[in-house]
């Protein structure tokens, strides 16, 4: 989602991208098909 000022980084979105961006390539397309479902949290991710 896009930081606002109601929406401020914090660290766990910090956190999550750093994760995130450890996954192997073979695994990013199903993350990214979980992220864009509706109410999945990136928190449920990690």
């Amino acid at each position: 989602s896009l930081l606002t000022t109601d929406k401020p980084l914090t660290a766990d979105d910090v956190h999550a991208a750093a994760l995130l961006s450890s996954i192997p390539q073979d695994w990013l397309h199903c993350v990214s098909a979980l992220m864009n479902q509706d109410n999945v949290r990136t928190k449920t991710i990690v």
